[in-house]
């Protein structure tokens, strides 16, 4: 069964779409058949939050010496598709996916696994993701080499299962029932157009000035805030949604039917307890007019200097 809009809570997940590259849309040896059909579905995905959508690039070694232990195998086995002998356009990003990068981010990998790139977990740490959302390919392949990795580094992941594909139907259809019979617990199946509901949800808090920009594993920019801030405004829409948020000292100030004004609160909560938090917008606004005010004074004042010589 797949979770009602309201058991998704992404405000602060990261979207990884898995090596959507000509490599494997085009015709060759490495060609998914089933690229080009989730392909909309993923673009769909990417664009909600770009900002907040990495996209994985698989790429190969220049030779097979350049890999360690079982790969160099691999790569003699298949050395049409080292970087030596293959067309590096095939590395790129499929149209339009490429276009949106900036602001969406890349990261490229040699292995499966998307945690491969040794700065992906920090950096996502930095960002305050809690959630994964997967899309791309191949679900048996560096799909599941991904779960499995951001498992054992404490994300939850939603598979975004029509927007997955593989070049094996029997296998694609085997790993999502083991995903969802086995890990349960840790990860949720939705369809993309579930996971867009839920992420237009929580939309505002994206949105509207929470974070500032950091680098991304391989450039870009991203929002920042700590995963403890992240929580303090889940909670603080929650309780927006069951009409007990209340603003104002010792709740006077009326019930909060706002999202923006519930983020707002929740983000003041946040500063007061040390919590990594971005000023205020209204902060940084009055910083600069107070340094407009203090040029217009020093102008004011030269002018006089010259005057009177």
């Amino acid at each position: 069964m797949t979770p009602a809009k309201s058991d998704l809570h992404l405000g602060s997940a990261v979207h990884l779409a898995i090596d959507m590259q000509l490599l494997f849309a085009e015709p060759g040896p490495w060609s998914v058949p089933w690229l080009p059909r989730i392909l909309p579905l993923v673009i769909e995905l990417s664009r909600r939050h770009p900002e907040r959508t990495v996209f994985t690039r698989f790429i190969p070694p220049e030779r097979p010496e350049d890999m360690q232990g079982a790969w160099q195998d691999y790569y003699r086995r298949w050395q049409a598709m080292t970087r030596q002998r293959l067309d590096h356009r095939l590395l790129e990003l499929v149209e339009p996916l490429r276009a949106l990068v900036p602001p969406a981010h890349l990261c490229d990998k040699a292995v499966y696994s998307a945690f491969g790139h040794p700065k992906l977990a920090p950096w996502l740490e930095t960002q305050g993701a809690d959630t994964l959302i997967l899309s791309g390919g191949e679900t048996d392949v560096c799909v599941l080499a991904t779960v499995m990795s951001a498992f054992d580094l404490g994300f939850h992941v939603v598979l975004a299962t029509d927007a997955l594909c593989s070049v094996s139907d029997a296998t694609h259809d085997a790993l999502l029932l083991l995903y969802r019979e086995r890990f349960s617990q840790q990860i949720t199946t939705a369809t993309t157009e579930e996971i867009l509901q839920a992420w237009n949800w929580l939309q505002p808090f994206i949105a509207n000035g929470v974070g500032v920009p950091n680098n991304s594993p391989t450039g870009g920019t991203m929002a920042r805030y700590s995963r403890s801030a992240s929580k303090e405004v889940k909670s603080a829409l929650d309780r927006k949604k069951k009409g007990t948020l209340k603003s104002g000292k010792g709740g006077k100030g009326g019930t909060v039917k706002s999202k923006k004004q519930a983020i707002a609160i929740a983000l003041s909560e946040a500063r007061k307890k040390g919590k990594k938090v971005p000023k205020p917008k209204t902060a940084k606004k009055k910083v600069a007019k107070k340094k407009v005010a203090k040029k217009k004074v020093a102008r004011k004042k030269a002018a006089k200097k010259k005057s009177r010589s």
